[in-house]
């Protein structure tokens, strides 16, 4: 290209038409007497956007607490990525990050995590997901169970009203044992509004142990206080029946007895 007359010149240049990577820019100026003078930059063409990725989290997740939020951007010539969560804003001038975002100074509700990736050549990529964050566990509102003093080999119902405005229950678990033994666990099914699970029957004289324990979405827990019953003895069974039999066999002794008494002393 050749340009006549002093003075500053200016040549708009369209990188597109050439390949990313290094380029050689060479001036050249001549007088009309022949002289020349040269001038070269070493220039770097790019026009590639930088990739970038929230690789953690999943887009939806509820988050809670302390939370490990894991960033990666690449390019042949990265510069920085910015990580915004609200009105707040952390840069890194290093693609991979991990940042530990404390929800806990955030109320609960859906919040927007923006990456964008710049490069020195000014391309720019940006990558967005939302998060629901929830600090709140469920509240427990009652813990019921029927009959209240069950008897033997009699199954008891366990009934709990949970209220969960935030992520909603993931799992909910009845925990309960003989005094003396093991836990032992069973899921709870809703019912209407209430969670429920059965004890299986136990032996007289048992005293029964339990309590609810609750998840939601976000891994918050809540459960019940313990409660407690004493398995009664079932109607009619309160009599052993070796003694019913030896009862019976005095009685029909006495009987016998009674009945030879009285044939003797006819006879007399």
């Amino acid at each position: 290209m050749r340009v006549e007359h002093d003075g500053p010149k200016a040549y708009l240049w369209n990188t597109a038409m050439v390949d990313d990577g290094f380029c050689v820019l060479k001036l050249e100026a001549c007088d009309e007497a022949g002289n020349t003078a040269n001038h070269a930059v070493l220039v770097t063409v790019d026009n590639t956007s930088p990739k970038a990725e929230i690789q953690w989290p999943l887009n939806s997740t509820y988050v809670k607490g302390l939370f490990l939020v894991k960033l990666h951007a690449e390019d042949a010539n990265f510069e920085r990525m910015e990580l915004k969560i609200g009105s707040y804003t952390q840069v890194w001038l290093d693609p991979d990050q991990t940042y530990a975002w404390n929800t806990v100074d955030y109320g609960d509700g859906v919040y927007p995590l923006i990456l964008t990736a710049y490069d020195k050549a000014g391309n720019k990529i940006i990558r967005k997901i939302s998060v629901i964050v929830d600090n709140t566990p469920p509240e427990i509102a009652a813990l019921e169970w029927t009959p209240k003093e069950p008897v033997a080999n009699e199954a008891v119902n366990v009934s709990v009203q949970v209220l969960e405005s935030g992520s909603g229950i993931k799992n909910a678990t009845l925990w309960f044992r003989r005094l003396g033994s093991e836990w032992k666990s069973k899921p709870m099914t809703l019912q209407g509004s209430n969670w429920t699970c059965t004890i299986p029957e136990q032996e007289e004289n048992a005293i029964i142990t339990f309590y609810a324990e609750f998840y939601d979405n976000a891994g918050n827990t809540a459960k019940t206080s313990e409660g407690y019953y004493t398995v009664k003895a079932a109607p009619g069974a309160g009599f052993p029946l070796y003694w019913l039999l030896l009862v019976i066999l005095l009685i029909l002794g006495g009987i016998l007895s009674t009945a030879y008494y009285f044939r003797l002393r006819k006879r007399r």
